[in-house]
């Protein structure tokens, strides 16, 4: 056919490409915001009680939408319960499967060449870890509000600190499996990935030149200086916050229960996570930039979505009790 004609077929064809990956990724996005409200709904249903009539304005509106056809607090409870037990596990299943997706299209397909079958677990369980580092920095901070506070135990902080734990060790396996095939496989189209990223001393060079060879860990030729190219001193922040100072730090118990230590930690693992996120994505763009992930606009962006984040989250506890009201004599 003419050239004319096989441009105007690749570009059809590049448009129905992207209109299938935008019309997936944000299905996925609508599926798990369902998925979220619905679970939510069934979740805070049985705290409201009778908040209804004690309630003002919006926050009146909303309870008594929420606790239509109240059944009392005992039978609420159960039905609550048959209902997260149902949803819970089709939740997880879509944000496993969902977020894999939606980290295909949207960070591994900037690397032209580069894919792995690991990635989206690897992405998606940083997902789960930045939610459990969350949870324990907000039960740290309200561990003396009025209400909520005495729930808030040792014993549950214990509970809280061990998944962290727990989940930045699996955080480092799911990484360290990933490397490991790709390390020993030594293929060119998914090195690139990690050389981008960790340097040239973490992987060899096709060939095993003598040159690649003393670069890498021959006689464990490890070099400081060689972590300043790409993005090596990035990836080492982000290993030591998501996975050694959570690791050697909580290895006990006491560190776990003390919520000064607790709080610190989960922290950490929190700026971490948003580093390794845009490890993710910069070196794609920028090859040779090694902290171009910082500066005032991606500063910008970062205090943007945690003020949002906060916003919704101070909202949400304005208009919903953090504990069950119980029923009025």
């Amino acid at each position: 056919p003419p050239t004319s004609t096989r441009d105007s077929i690749r570009r059809q064809r590049q448009m129905c490409i992207r209109d299938s990956l935008w019309g997936t990724d944000i299905g996925v996005l609508g599926v798990m915001t369902v998925l979220s409200v619905l679970f939510l709904r069934a979740s805070i249903r049985p705290t409201l009680g009778s908040a209804a009539s004690g309630a003002t304005g919006f926050a009146k509106s909303m309870a008594e939408n929420l606790t239509a056809g109240w059944r009392g607090d005992a039978e609420e409870f159960e039905a609550a319960e048959a209902r997260k037990r149902s949803l819970a596990p089709i939740t997880c299943l879509i944000f496993a499967l969902g977020y894999s997706v939606l980290v295909f299209d949207q960070v591994m397909s900037m690397e032209q060449t580069w894919f792995s079958n690991l990635f989206g677990a690897f992405v998606t369980w940083g997902g789960i870890l930045s939610a459990v580092a969350a949870i324990a920095l907000i039960s740290v901070l309200h561990r003396n509000s009025p209400g909520i506070g005495p729930h808030l135990t040792e014993k549950r902080r214990h509970d809280i600190g061990k998944m962290l734990f727990a989940f930045s060790i699996f955080w480092m396996y799911l990484f360290f499996s990933q490397y490991l095939v790709i390390w020993y496989g030594n293929l060119p189209e998914e090195t690139v990935f990690f050389r981008d990223r960790l340097g040239p001393q973490f992987v060899i060079d096709k060939g095993f030149s003598e040159a690649a060879w003393a670069r890498a860990w021959s006689g464990f030729d490890f070099s400081w200086a060689r972590l300043g190219e790409g993005y090596g001193w990035t990836s080492m922040i982000v290993w030591a916050c998501c996975w050694i100072v959570p690791f050697w730090v909580l290895l006990g118990q006491f560190p776990k229960k003390n919520p000064y230590i607790l709080g610190t930690v989960a922290t950490i693992v929190l700026v971490g996570l948003w580093i390794e996120r845009n490890l993710l994505i910069w070196p794609s763009v920028v090859k040779e930039g090694g902290f171009a992930w910082f500066g005032g606009l991606q500063m910008a962006i970062a205090l943007g979505f945690l003020g949002a984040f906060t916003l919704v989250f101070l909202v949400y506890t304005r208009v919903f009790p953090s504990l069950a009201v119980p029923e009025s004599d």
